[in-house]
This record gives C-alpha cells, structure tokens and sequence, in this order.
C-alpha cells in the first residue's frame, strides 16, 4: 500500500511538472482557406526568468511619457483609476497611443465592432483569440470572422489620416483556444498578421514575461482601450466607443497555476471592447506588454508566461507581409546597441551591427521626436560598427538616436548630462 501511494504521488508530481513546462502550441488559422497549421515549438530555457522582445517608436514624430507616480485617487477597492478619454490627457498621435488599435470584423459582408489591440511588431497585432471568433455556432465550434480591420489611433470616431488602417485573415492563437480546452485557461490570446507594415510609421510595443510577481507587485501599469459603449457588467458607467480610453495604477492580482491559469489584473469591471487590450509597463524608457485583457467582468488579463513567449516572439520576429512567411534573417541581425556610458557628458559611443552593406543613417531626435542632428550618414558595409557622439551642443534631458538602413529602423533613448 505504501509503495502505491508513493508510486501515485510520483505520477502526480510527473504530471504536473510536465504539464508545467510543457510549452504551449500554436496554431496558424486562414480566414481566406480556413486552413489550420500547427507550428513548432521551442525549448523553453528554464534558467531565463524575463525577457522581452524589440520596440521601436517610428518615424512618426511625437512621445507621450505616461504617468510615473502611484495615482492619488483610484475606482473604489482598486489600485487603479476610472477609465478616462485618453484624449483629456495626451496626444493621441504620439508614441505608444498611437500603436492602440480599434478591431472591426467582417463576417458575411457585415461590419462588426470588436475589440481593442496593440502593435507588437511592424505587422503583427497582439489581442484576445475571441476576439477573432464572431461566436459559436449550434454545434459548440467557433464561427471564425472572414478578416480583421486593424484601426491605430483611433479616435472621434475616425481614423488617422496620416496612418489609415489595415487588414488580417491570418490569425495565431493556441492550439487549446482553438480545441477549446477550459481545463487549460483557454489562453486566449492571438496575433493578427496584418497586410501592410503599419509599425514602420507608428512603432510598436514589445511583448515580456517576468516570473518574479514583485516584478508586478511594485510596479505602475497602463491601459489603453475602446470600451464599447454602456454596454457591460456595470451599466452606470458609460463609454463613448468613438474614443480611445486610459487608466493605469497597481495591479492587485496576480495568479498562477499548473494548470494554464495565469492572470493579472485589478478589481474594476471591465467593458466590451476592452478585450485584447494591453497590460502595458513604461518606465519612460522601455515600452513592454504582459498581458492582455480577456474578461471583462473583473479586468483580467492573461499573463504572457515562458510558456508561451517564445512561440509569440517567433511569430513576432520571423513573420512578415513581404513576399513570404520565412525566416528573415537580415531582419534579425540588424541590432542598434545601447549607447554607452549612458547618462553621458562630454561624449558616448552607439555600436551597431549591419546584416548587409547598405547606405545608413543615425540622426538623433529631441523629447518630442523633432529631428535636431544628423549623427552620420553614408555607405557602410556589412558588421559591427561603433559612432563616437561628442560636442552635443544641447542642454541636458532625454534624446533619442535612430539607425535606419533602407526598411529597417531601431531607435534607443539616450540621457545628456551638464
């Protein structure tokens, strides 16, 4: 008897050990051919504890710097504030607003209003799966949208006219969304891969993961959403779905389990349209996801975990609209280091790496994204190179620099100091 017991205690630490690391899969869906791909996995690194993928600000001018102090006033039982028309409070133009997408669907050549989301990548939207599912039909299987309609900056009702928008019928979600396994959390999150390069203009958000919970415990987080009207669980409180929505504060919960039940949040009663919408952390420097809203009854948002960041940074990094789906590897290589010593006086040193000889240029930008210096320009061939910034005639603040050559562009934020 007691060598069954501690032969069905290992059986049951095996299995939950296994079910713990097991790394999610993913799955291709087109909308056009309604074709499903799996794709492969990846060996998860059981020694990395966070880690987060590129952003970038565009060529776009304009950077919003997001509240940095713990609010004074919040929703009642809540660390963070009331949804407040972002556009009371910032540009909606500047950088990371203007990377918040408004998501339309089309089915059977109908328009149907969806949810929030957010660019992660020059062509790649971050949202909720449900939200590319219109709903389920007589037979419990999801009725998948013929596309996506991807909309930045959206606000009074219209869109950007400098930005425009985008389509997507390709759609990356988890194998056990579209199995719909409840037992596994749902883990209902998606990638749209969109028709057109729109984070060329606008930029993008990175996407992370971070297993220590003091991480989110001690830190400042935002949203930016399009709640759908007074629809919801709380009908006193009333949205214009026209507008783009913000609030930011502490997040107050935190779970995690073996069984796919990973979730951040905070208690205040979310509104439809939200879905898909980003738990976005800024210390002003970095501009990273880690998580997106799926339920709106209490604000929850599913946490990117290690279990699945590698699948979505895959995705995020090697899929692109230009000419095929197959690894780009210039695109890899192209890497703008951090400029060192940083904070910086008399002088620093930006080092970056070149996948092929091409013409370049590092120009440096002011705190509103004005253009102020052409740092170098010309033909450079191929690998590491290193620029000596000197005789900054400027007074001290944030700057950025930014190395374009041909389609690809990394910006980086460097601090000058008298």
């Amino acid at each position: 008897m007691k060598m069954f017991l501690l032969f069905a205690i290992y059986l049951i630490i095996n299995f939950n050990y296994e079910s713990f690391c097991q790394q999610d899969i993913f799955i291709k869906y087109n909308a056009l051919t309604n074709e499903i791909v799996e794709l492969d996995t990846f060996e998860i690194d059981p020694s990395i504890h966070f880690d987060n993928t590129i952003w970038n600000y565009g060529i776009l001018n304009g950077i919003e710097i997001l509240p940095q102090e713990i609010p004074l006033n919040t929703f009642p039982g809540s660390g963070f504030t009331e949804l407040v028309k972002a556009d009371s409070i910032f540009n909606v133009d500047y950088y990371p607003l203007r990377t918040v997408a408004k998501l339309f669907g089309y089915l059977n050549d109908s328009l149907i209003q969806r949810c929030t989301g957010i660019l992660v990548s020059k062509s790649i939207v971050l949202t909720a799966a449900h939200c590319n599912c219109y709903r389920f039909d007589s037979t419990g299987n999801f009725i998948y949208l013929d596309s996506v309609i991807v909309i930045p900056a959206f606000n009074n009702g219209t869109e950007h006219n400098s930005i425009g928008k985008s389509k997507s019928t390709t759609f990356y979600i988890t194998k056990d969304w579209y199995n719909q396994n409840i037992q596994n959390g749902w883990k209902d999150i998606s990638l749209l891969k969109l028709d057109d390069n729109i984070g060329d203009l606008i930029g993008w958000v990175g996407i992370g993961f971070n297993e220590n919970d003091n991480f989110f415990e001690e830190n400042l987080f935002y949203k930016l959403s399009y709640p759908v009207g007074g629809l919801g669980f709380d009908s006193t409180r009333l949205f214009d779905e026209n507008y783009m929505y913000f609030n930011y504060g502490s997040i107050d919960t935190i779970i995690n389990n073996w069984f796919g039940g990973y979730w951040l949040g905070f208690f205040i009663p979310g509104i439809p349209g939200q879905s898909g919408s980003s738990l976005l952390y800024s210390d002003s420097n970095k501009f990273i996801t880690y998580g997106e809203q799926v339920w709106s009854l209490d604000s929850k948002h599913f946490r990117i975990t290690q279990k699945n960041y590698y699948s979505l940074k895959y995705i995020i990094e090697n899929i692109t609209n230009i000419d095929s789906e197959e690894l780009m590897i210039d695109d890899l290589d192209f890497r703008l280091e951090q400029n060192f010593p940083n904070p910086f006086n008399a002088s620093t040193n930006i080092d970056y790496y070149l996948p092929i000889s091409d013409n370049i240029s590092i120009k440096l930008y002011d705190f509103l994204g004005q253009e102020i210096r052409v740092l170098y320009e010309g033909f450079q061939s191929k690998g590491y190179h290193s620029l000596q910034v000197k005789d900054l005639d400027f007074t001290s603040g944030v700057y950025f620099y930014r190395l374009s050559s041909g389609s690809l562009s990394s910006t980086k934020k460097m601090i000058l100091m008298r």
